[in-house]
């Protein structure tokens, strides 16, 4: 395929702006970017101590660069949230480390939280990345970058802007201000050493960690499986180009080992160093076969602490006890004696040391499982923090709008804030007043035909708000998608060839299907939560028409 440039034309007043293009590379809004860049311009140069924190939808929107751009601009210090984590140079003379609420890594989380502004770029805020939505962050303070979507505190948010280009515009328009790099090198103090100890004693975890963090190289990646290898990894500071991959989002034990796998048959310039825990080994470790089958190199350290350790921080209990394998074994019985593979067992530090001069040695070129044998009380105190506000977070009291509807009245008022989303009195009838109209017709089967179709339609063209909304073929969407099982093939096709596509759903197409899905008797928990999803997606804070 032959792309070639275009030039878009935007007016704009009485001028035109010429926009260099490419088919199939989205492009912002000229004028949106430009009214995103003036609006955060002007917050940010009243700031006196903001900083700038990176998240993992760098990688989505491809803005990583863009993101050093902005960075060597404005002099901010620059921190990462956990599941950002290798997508922000560690190296730049201005990094701070992660920012994760409590347990953040040191002076990081103070200079972050005491910030007067705060710009979260590709952020995902959710109850692990939040430490049980315990963040001290507030919105007014907040600029959130999306890929394609800046929103400034509460006020205005410009949609049809993509990060990349926000980032590079805006690192012409911010002042240089390192106000708050120099409020964090004045209380960092450099992370001590783990205590020493006797060389029959039994290994401690963050002592294999001080090794892990010397073996690190621009030729390594780190992949940090879920459970407390989270916290040890975070701790990790990654030399320049040295990947790094975790995953928060779902909390999904034995991804890590797929992960290794996939990362090692891609980079093979890369040596992977994985750290999975041994619960969540045992989900994946089938997985090993394929990596010894394809020839990979890289270096396993399976932490054997006999149960799942985060699970218990959280909620303890005699299910977080596991059925311990001879997991050296295991992958021996997959070796076979075919491929290259290596194992060891290590109890003590000499033996670890000695475990990996081998695997960087004379076994640089075999697959290196090396089983590392922890108290099951050893965790970081980042993990003891962590887990206690999760816990918290999990245990609190439901929320009383999240019971099951018992009719249709209760069900818009437990999906939507009228007053919040600035809804009228007059509005809210007419709404209630439609669904009246949808459950009657799907509650009367018999009389649903192209006769009372019609007079259907007319009535729904009498409500102000329909028209506003795009008429009646809105309607015919949601009804069509609600109530197939009540159209006869004539009916249907009918609808469906004068049916017109609508881009995104909107506020009062989340109200019928809920009033739709309620009648049929499918209203559920998931319902709710789809319903309020499609209000947030599509509606700004204030509703665009007056009523």
């Amino acid at each position: 395929t032959i792309r070639k440039e275009l030039v878009l034309a935007i007016t704009r007043g009485k001028g035109i702006i010429c926009v260099k293009t490419i088919p199939g590379i989205a492009v912002s809004n000229q004028l949106g970017l430009e009214a995103a860049v003036e609006a955060t311009a002007n917050f940010l140069n009243k700031a006196v101590k903001p900083v700038l924190v990176g998240g993992p939808k760098l990688r989505v929107a491809n803005a990583k660069d863009a993101f050093v751009e902005l960075a060597d601009a404005c002099g901010y210090p620059i921190a990462v949230m956990p599941s950002g984590k290798g997508l922000v140079p560690e190296h730049h003379p201005h990094f701070i480390g992660t920012y994760w609420g409590a347990v953040s890594t040191s002076f990081c989380g103070e200079i972050v939280e005491s910030a007067d502004a705060y710009v979260f770029v590709g952020p995902i805020f959710n109850d692990y990345s939040s430490v049980g939505y315990s963040l001290l962050i507030k919105k007014d303070k907040a600029i959130i970058v999306q890929p394609n979507r800046v929103t400034i505190g509460n006020g205005p948010s410009f949609g049809w802007v993509f990060m990349a280009d926000f980032l590079s515009a805006l690192a012409k328009e911010l002042k240089k201000n390192t106000t708050a790099v120099e409020n964090y090198r004045r209380i960092f103090v450099p992370p001590g050493m783990p205590l020493k100890h006797g060389n029959d004693e039994p290994l401690r975890v963050n002592v294999l960690f001080k090794h892990i963090q010397d073996m690190l190289s621009k030729d390594s990646a780190v992949i940090a499986e879920t459970g407390d290898s989270w916290f040890n990894c975070q701790k990790l500071h990654l030399p320049e180009n040295c990947g790094y991959e975790f995953q928060m989002q779902y909390g999904s034990i034995g991804w890590s080992v797929g992960s290794t796998l996939g990362y090692a048959q891609a980079a093979k310039d890369k040596r992977v160093i994985a750290c999975i825990g041994d619960g969540s080994f045992q989900v994946t470790a089938q997985d090993i076969s394929t990596m010894i089958r394809c020839g990979q190199k890289s270096i396993i350290f399976l932490i054997n602490n006999g149960g799942y350790t985060i699970e218990v921080e959280i909620h303890d209990g005699p299910y977080n006890v596991i059925k311990n394998w001879n997991y050296t074994a295991f992958v021996d019985a997959i070796h076979n004696g075919e491929g290259k593979c290596w194992t060891a067992k290590v109890r003590t530090e000499d033996e670890l040391i000695d475990a990996i001069a081998a695997a960087t040695g004379e076994k640089k070129d075999s697959l290196c499982f090396i089983e590392v044998f922890a108290h099951k009380d050893d965790t970081s105190k980042e993990l003891l923090e962590w887990g206690s506000r999760v816990s918290s977070a999990n245990s609190r009291p439901p929320n009383p709008q999240n019971r099951i509807p018992k009719s249709v009245k209760d069900l818009l008022i437990q999906c939507f804030d009228f007053e919040f989303w600035g809804l009228t009195r007059k509005r809210l009838l007419d709404v209630y007043g439609t669904t009246i109209w949808i459950l009657w017709l799907m509650g009367n089967d018999s009389i649903f035909n192209n006769k009372v179709w019609d007079g259907f339609l007319r009535k729904l063209r009498s409500l102000h708000w329909v028209n506003a909304l795009g008429g009646s073929d809105l309607i015919k969407e949601v009804v069509c998608w609600i109530s197939p099982r009540l159209m006869n093939d004539d009916l249907r096709a009918r609808i469906l060839t004068r049916r017109v596509e609508w881009m995104p759903p909107i506020a009062d197409s989340a109200l019928l299907v809920a009033a739709g899905c309620c009648a049929i008797g499918v209203c559920s928990q998931a319902l709710l939560v789809l319903c309020r999803r499609m209000m947030q997606r599509s509606m700004p804070l204030k509703l665009p028409w007056s009523l």
